[in-house]
């Protein structure tokens, strides 16, 4: 084999390593990209439940949903179509330490985390 066939083996072995990375990168963006559908389907279908209660047991209409919307995004001083978490991080009930929103139990003592409200476990 000769330097040139050597050089080539090397440049072909990077570009292998550098398309299995680029591949392990994929696999990690897919697996967010499924979290997020599930994320997003959750909420709607929250959203969905929580209209339909309250049109069937108040009376509300599409009118009033959109102004409520629209007071709703104005609330952090912008009309973006977004809603800025404010929230405290949740402590522990056991331990007291500070417990992620997307994890069910504590990572100190594994207590399970506080169920809080309705939309705490769709972030």
């Amino acid at each position: 084999m000769d330097l040139f066939d050597l050089v080539q083996a090397k440049k072909i072995h990077h570009a292998e390593l550098s398309a299995e990375r680029a591949g392990n990168k994929v696999s990690g963006v897919e697996a967010r990209v499924a979290e997020l559908e599930n994320r997003f389907n959750r909420l709607a279908l929250i959203n969905h439940a929580l209209w339909e209660l309250l049109k069937d047991r108040h009376g509300y209409t599409e009118e009033e949903l959109r102004d409520w919307v629209t007071l709703t995004d104005l609330k952090d001083g912008k009309l973006d179509g977004r809603v800025r978490q404010t929230t405290a991080p949740l402590n522990c009930v056991k331990c007291n330490r500070v417990v992620s929103r997307a994890f069910a139990r504590c990572m100190y003592c594994d207590e399970p985390a506080s169920s809080g409200g309705t939309f705490d476990r769709v972030h």
